[in-house]
Protein backbone atom coordinates (compact mmCIF):
# COMPACT_ATOMS: atom_id res chain seq x y z
CA UNK A 1 0.00 0.00 0.00
CA UNK A 2 1.27 3.45 -0.90
CA UNK A 3 0.72 6.27 1.56
CA UNK A 4 1.01 9.90 0.57
CA UNK A 5 0.44 13.00 2.60
CA UNK A 6 0.53 16.75 2.50
CA UNK A 7 1.70 19.33 4.96
CA UNK A 8 0.46 22.87 5.40
CA UNK A 9 2.55 25.88 6.40
CA UNK A 10 0.31 28.90 6.96
CA UNK A 11 -2.05 28.84 3.96
CA UNK A 12 0.38 27.00 1.68
CA UNK A 13 0.12 23.29 0.98
CA UNK A 14 3.21 21.19 0.25
CA UNK A 15 3.02 17.73 -1.26
CA UNK A 16 5.37 15.10 0.07
CA UNK A 17 5.70 11.39 -0.53
CA UNK A 18 8.87 9.31 -0.50
CA UNK A 19 7.36 6.90 -3.05
CA UNK A 20 6.92 9.73 -5.60
CA UNK A 21 3.15 9.17 -5.83
CA UNK A 22 2.25 12.77 -5.08
CA UNK A 23 -1.22 14.05 -4.29
CA UNK A 24 -2.04 15.82 -7.58
CA UNK A 25 -5.20 17.41 -6.18
CA UNK A 26 -3.19 20.01 -4.24
CA UNK A 27 -3.47 23.48 -5.77
CA UNK A 28 -2.20 26.83 -4.53
CA UNK A 29 -2.89 30.39 -5.63
CA UNK A 30 -0.34 32.95 -6.81
CA UNK A 31 -0.47 34.68 -3.44
CA UNK A 32 0.10 31.33 -1.69
CA UNK A 33 3.17 30.47 -3.78
CA UNK A 34 4.63 33.96 -3.61
CA UNK A 35 4.25 33.94 0.17
CA UNK A 36 5.95 30.55 0.46
CA UNK A 37 8.87 31.35 -1.86
CA UNK A 38 9.60 34.62 -0.04
CA UNK A 39 9.11 33.20 3.47
CA UNK A 40 12.50 31.61 4.17
CA UNK A 41 15.39 33.63 2.66
CA UNK A 42 18.97 32.44 3.06
CA UNK A 43 21.36 34.30 5.31
CA UNK A 44 24.13 33.51 2.80
CA UNK A 45 24.10 32.03 -0.70
CA UNK A 46 24.33 28.22 -0.63
CA UNK A 47 26.49 26.24 -3.04
CA UNK A 48 24.60 23.07 -3.82
CA UNK A 49 26.73 20.57 -5.72
CA UNK A 50 25.68 18.07 -8.35
CA UNK A 51 27.70 14.85 -8.23
CA UNK A 52 27.11 11.30 -9.42
CA UNK A 53 26.90 10.18 -5.79
CA UNK A 54 23.69 12.18 -5.55
CA UNK A 55 22.07 10.21 -8.36
CA UNK A 56 21.75 6.80 -6.72
CA UNK A 57 21.70 3.56 -8.71
CA UNK A 58 21.59 3.63 -12.51
CA UNK A 59 19.12 2.02 -14.90
CA UNK A 60 15.65 0.96 -13.72
CA UNK A 61 16.72 0.56 -10.12
CA UNK A 62 14.12 2.03 -7.69
CA UNK A 63 16.89 4.12 -6.13
CA UNK A 64 17.72 5.88 -9.41
CA UNK A 65 17.01 9.38 -8.06
CA UNK A 66 17.58 11.10 -11.40
CA UNK A 67 15.07 8.95 -13.25
CA UNK A 68 12.50 9.38 -10.50
CA UNK A 69 12.98 13.14 -10.53
CA UNK A 70 12.68 13.23 -14.34
CA UNK A 71 9.46 11.24 -14.29
CA UNK A 72 8.07 13.46 -11.55
CA UNK A 73 8.93 16.63 -13.47
CA UNK A 74 7.02 15.36 -16.50
CA UNK A 75 3.93 14.10 -14.67
CA UNK A 76 3.39 16.03 -11.45
CA UNK A 77 1.26 19.18 -11.57
CA UNK A 78 1.99 20.27 -7.99
CA UNK A 79 3.63 23.64 -7.44
CA UNK A 80 5.33 22.90 -4.13
CA UNK A 81 7.00 19.63 -3.24
CA UNK A 82 9.61 18.68 -0.64
CA UNK A 83 12.36 17.28 -2.87
CA UNK A 84 13.54 13.95 -1.41
CA UNK A 85 17.23 14.82 -1.85
CA UNK A 86 16.84 18.28 -0.31
CA UNK A 87 17.80 19.90 -3.65
CA UNK A 88 17.20 19.70 -7.37
CA UNK A 89 19.38 17.17 -9.19
CA UNK A 90 20.15 19.32 -12.25
CA UNK A 91 19.81 23.05 -11.48
CA UNK A 92 20.03 23.28 -7.69
CA UNK A 93 21.24 26.89 -7.29
CA UNK A 94 18.70 29.53 -8.22
CA UNK A 95 17.05 32.85 -7.58
CA UNK A 96 13.29 33.36 -7.63
CA UNK A 97 11.14 36.28 -8.75
CA UNK A 98 7.59 37.54 -8.72
CA UNK A 99 6.19 39.68 -11.51
CA UNK A 100 3.91 39.69 -14.55
CA UNK A 101 3.64 38.21 -18.04
CA UNK A 102 2.38 40.95 -20.36
CA UNK A 103 1.26 40.46 -23.99
CA UNK A 104 0.97 43.82 -25.73
CA UNK A 105 0.88 43.03 -29.47
CA UNK A 106 -1.60 41.21 -31.65
CA UNK A 107 -0.68 37.82 -33.17
CA UNK A 108 -2.37 34.66 -34.38
CA UNK A 109 -1.61 32.86 -31.12
CA UNK A 110 -4.15 32.06 -28.43
CA UNK A 111 -4.31 31.72 -24.68
CA UNK A 112 -1.51 33.32 -22.69
CA UNK A 113 -0.02 34.63 -25.96
CA UNK A 114 -3.14 36.68 -26.76
CA UNK A 115 -2.94 40.47 -26.84
CA UNK A 116 -4.11 42.01 -23.56
CA UNK A 117 -2.95 39.12 -21.39
CA UNK A 118 -1.59 40.21 -18.02
CA UNK A 119 -1.06 37.42 -15.51
CA UNK A 120 1.14 37.09 -12.41
CA UNK A 121 4.17 34.81 -12.47
CA UNK A 122 6.67 33.18 -10.18
CA UNK A 123 9.98 32.58 -11.99
CA UNK A 124 13.21 30.83 -11.08
CA UNK A 125 16.53 31.53 -12.82
CA UNK A 126 19.25 28.92 -12.39
CA UNK A 127 22.33 27.31 -13.87
CA UNK A 128 22.95 23.62 -14.53
CA UNK A 129 25.19 21.67 -12.16
CA UNK A 130 27.06 23.73 -9.56
CA UNK A 131 28.96 26.49 -11.40
CA UNK A 132 27.40 29.81 -10.40
CA UNK A 133 30.37 32.17 -10.97
CA UNK A 134 31.64 34.15 -13.96
CA UNK A 135 34.63 31.81 -14.38
CA UNK A 136 32.31 28.83 -14.91
CA UNK A 137 30.56 27.65 -18.06
CA UNK A 138 27.06 28.52 -16.96
CA UNK A 139 24.10 26.77 -18.58
CA UNK A 140 21.71 29.56 -17.72
CA UNK A 141 17.96 29.20 -17.91
CA UNK A 142 14.64 30.17 -16.42
CA UNK A 143 11.43 28.41 -15.44
CA UNK A 144 8.33 30.61 -15.42
CA UNK A 145 5.14 29.60 -13.60
CA UNK A 146 2.12 31.51 -14.92
CA UNK A 147 -1.10 31.87 -12.94
CA UNK A 148 -3.84 32.36 -15.54
CA UNK A 149 -6.80 33.06 -13.26
CA UNK A 150 -7.49 36.80 -12.79
CA UNK A 151 -7.95 36.31 -9.03
CA UNK A 152 -4.49 36.00 -7.37
CA UNK A 153 -6.13 34.13 -4.47
CA UNK A 154 -7.69 31.48 -6.75
CA UNK A 155 -6.03 28.04 -6.26
CA UNK A 156 -5.98 26.93 -9.89
CA UNK A 157 -3.72 24.97 -12.20
CA UNK A 158 -0.61 26.76 -13.38
CA UNK A 159 1.18 26.78 -16.75
CA UNK A 160 4.97 26.46 -16.96
CA UNK A 161 7.49 27.77 -19.48
CA UNK A 162 11.12 26.58 -19.71
CA UNK A 163 13.83 28.49 -21.56
CA UNK A 164 17.63 28.17 -21.60
CA UNK A 165 20.54 29.78 -23.37
CA UNK A 166 22.46 26.55 -24.02
CA UNK A 167 22.57 23.03 -22.66
CA UNK A 168 26.32 22.88 -22.17
CA UNK A 169 26.83 26.41 -20.92
CA UNK A 170 29.03 29.35 -21.89
CA UNK A 171 31.42 31.66 -20.09
CA UNK A 172 30.07 35.17 -19.82
CA UNK A 173 30.54 38.13 -17.52
CA UNK A 174 26.81 38.82 -17.35
CA UNK A 175 24.03 36.25 -17.64
CA UNK A 176 21.77 39.10 -18.74
CA UNK A 177 23.68 39.06 -22.04
CA UNK A 178 22.20 35.62 -22.77
CA UNK A 179 18.92 35.24 -24.61
CA UNK A 180 16.94 32.09 -23.76
CA UNK A 181 14.44 29.99 -25.66
CA UNK A 182 12.61 26.67 -25.43
CA UNK A 183 14.90 24.90 -27.91
CA UNK A 184 18.40 25.76 -26.62
CA UNK A 185 21.56 25.02 -28.55
CA UNK A 186 24.16 22.58 -27.24
CA UNK A 187 26.67 25.30 -26.38
CA UNK A 188 30.12 24.54 -25.02
CA UNK A 189 30.99 21.16 -23.58
CA UNK A 190 31.13 21.02 -19.77
CA UNK A 191 34.50 20.60 -18.03
CA UNK A 192 35.96 17.11 -18.52
CA UNK A 193 35.44 16.23 -14.86
CA UNK A 194 31.68 16.80 -15.37
CA UNK A 195 31.22 14.72 -18.52
CA UNK A 196 30.17 11.60 -16.62
CA UNK A 197 27.66 13.61 -14.62
CA UNK A 198 26.16 15.22 -17.73
CA UNK A 199 25.96 11.90 -19.60
CA UNK A 200 24.15 10.26 -16.70
CA UNK A 201 21.65 13.12 -16.48
CA UNK A 202 21.09 13.11 -20.23
CA UNK A 203 20.55 9.35 -20.30
CA UNK A 204 17.95 9.35 -17.52
CA UNK A 205 16.16 12.48 -18.75
CA UNK A 206 15.90 10.98 -22.24
CA UNK A 207 14.59 7.67 -20.87
CA UNK A 208 11.83 9.38 -18.88
CA UNK A 209 10.86 11.52 -21.87
CA UNK A 210 10.71 8.53 -24.23
CA UNK A 211 8.52 6.62 -21.79
CA UNK A 212 5.90 9.37 -21.86
CA UNK A 213 6.42 11.14 -25.20
CA UNK A 214 7.53 8.36 -27.52
CA UNK A 215 10.80 7.34 -29.11
CA UNK A 216 10.89 10.34 -31.48
CA UNK A 217 10.70 13.01 -28.78
CA UNK A 218 13.14 15.93 -28.88
CA UNK A 219 14.44 16.20 -25.31
CA UNK A 220 16.07 19.58 -25.95
CA UNK A 221 12.75 21.07 -27.10
CA UNK A 222 10.00 21.97 -24.63
CA UNK A 223 6.69 22.81 -26.39
CA UNK A 224 4.55 25.74 -25.24
CA UNK A 225 1.12 24.45 -26.29
CA UNK A 226 -0.06 24.45 -22.67
CA UNK A 227 0.29 28.23 -22.52
CA UNK A 228 -1.67 28.67 -25.74
CA UNK A 229 -4.46 26.44 -24.42
CA UNK A 230 -5.46 28.57 -21.42
CA UNK A 231 -8.06 31.34 -21.37
CA UNK A 232 -6.37 34.12 -19.40
CA UNK A 233 -9.76 35.57 -18.42
CA UNK A 234 -10.95 32.55 -16.45
CA UNK A 235 -8.16 29.94 -16.46
CA UNK A 236 -10.19 27.43 -18.51
CA UNK A 237 -9.04 25.44 -21.55
CA UNK A 238 -9.74 26.77 -25.04
CA UNK A 239 -11.53 24.93 -27.85
CA UNK A 240 -9.31 26.34 -30.61
CA UNK A 241 -5.59 26.60 -29.96
CA UNK A 242 -2.86 28.30 -31.99
CA UNK A 243 0.56 27.96 -30.42
CA UNK A 244 3.97 29.23 -31.49
CA UNK A 245 6.76 26.70 -31.87
CA UNK A 246 9.36 28.81 -30.08
CA UNK A 247 9.40 31.39 -27.31
CA UNK A 248 12.48 33.53 -26.71
CA UNK A 249 13.29 35.85 -23.80
CA UNK A 250 15.93 38.58 -24.17
CA UNK A 251 16.71 41.36 -21.73
CA UNK A 252 15.61 44.89 -22.54
CA UNK A 253 18.52 46.95 -23.89
CA UNK A 254 17.93 49.70 -21.33
CA UNK A 255 18.64 47.39 -18.38
CA UNK A 256 22.19 48.15 -17.16
CA UNK A 257 24.69 45.38 -16.40
CA UNK A 258 25.81 44.70 -12.85
CA UNK A 259 29.26 43.20 -12.37
CA UNK A 260 28.56 40.50 -9.79
CA UNK A 261 30.55 37.26 -9.73
CA UNK A 262 27.62 35.02 -8.76
CA UNK A 263 24.64 35.14 -11.13
CA UNK A 264 22.24 35.23 -8.18
CA UNK A 265 23.73 38.51 -7.00
CA UNK A 266 23.69 39.84 -10.56
CA UNK A 267 19.93 39.25 -10.80
CA UNK A 268 18.76 40.84 -7.54
CA UNK A 269 16.12 43.26 -8.81
CA UNK A 270 16.50 45.93 -6.12
CA UNK A 271 19.79 47.12 -7.68
CA UNK A 272 18.20 47.94 -11.06
CA UNK A 273 16.39 51.13 -12.13
CA UNK A 274 12.75 51.12 -10.96
CA UNK A 275 13.52 47.89 -9.06
CA UNK A 276 12.72 45.54 -11.93
CA UNK A 277 14.12 43.35 -14.69
CA UNK A 278 12.40 43.22 -18.08
CA UNK A 279 12.78 40.52 -20.74
CA UNK A 280 11.17 40.87 -24.16
CA UNK A 281 8.92 38.00 -25.28
CA UNK A 282 9.46 36.94 -28.90
CA UNK A 283 7.61 34.08 -30.62
CA UNK A 284 7.85 32.23 -33.92
CA UNK A 285 6.32 29.23 -35.68
CA UNK A 286 7.86 26.56 -37.89
CA UNK A 287 9.32 23.08 -37.95
CA UNK A 288 11.21 22.25 -34.77
CA UNK A 289 14.41 21.56 -36.70
CA UNK A 290 14.34 24.96 -38.48
CA UNK A 291 14.83 27.41 -35.62
CA UNK A 292 17.60 29.20 -37.54
CA UNK A 293 14.98 30.25 -40.12
CA UNK A 294 12.48 31.45 -37.50
CA UNK A 295 10.70 34.73 -38.19
CA UNK A 296 10.53 36.20 -34.70
CA UNK A 297 7.69 38.47 -33.63
CA UNK A 298 7.89 40.59 -30.46
CA UNK A 299 4.59 40.37 -28.59
CA UNK A 300 5.24 41.41 -24.99
CA UNK A 301 7.48 41.36 -21.95
CA UNK A 302 8.22 39.49 -18.79
CA UNK A 303 8.50 42.03 -15.99
CA UNK A 304 9.98 40.84 -12.69
CA UNK A 305 9.67 43.23 -9.76
CA UNK A 306 10.87 41.31 -6.70
CA UNK A 307 13.51 38.65 -6.11
CA UNK A 308 14.65 36.25 -3.40
CA UNK A 309 17.16 33.50 -2.77
CA UNK A 310 15.42 31.10 -0.41
CA UNK A 311 15.05 27.50 0.71
CA UNK A 312 11.61 27.16 -0.84
CA UNK A 313 12.93 28.57 -4.12
CA UNK A 314 15.64 25.88 -4.29
CA UNK A 315 14.21 22.97 -2.31
CA UNK A 316 10.41 23.02 -2.84
CA UNK A 317 9.30 25.04 -5.86
CA UNK A 318 8.24 22.57 -8.57
CA UNK A 319 7.63 23.22 -12.27
CA UNK A 320 5.92 20.59 -14.42
CA UNK A 321 7.90 20.09 -17.64
CA UNK A 322 5.86 19.72 -20.84
CA UNK A 323 6.35 16.45 -22.68
CA UNK A 324 8.70 16.48 -25.66
CA UNK A 325 7.59 16.27 -29.26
Amino acid sequence: MTIFASSTVGTVTFANDASEQIDQSIKNSFNDIQSAVFSDPYDALPKYKVTKKLFGKSGDHPDNHVLRAARRSLTSTVDLFDFPLGQKVFQPNGICFAGHWLIESDSEYTGLFEEGTRVPVIARASVALGGTLQKHKRAFGMAVKLFPHPNPDFPGKTANLFVMNSLGGVKTQHVLDLSMDNAPALGALPPMNKWGTMLRLQRDFAKADRELSGDDSEIAYRPVDALANINSRNGNALETVYSPTWVRLSIDKHIPKMDQDDFRNELRVNQYPEGKLVWHIDVAAGEISNKKQAQWQRIGRLELTSSITSKTCDQRLHFQHPLGQ
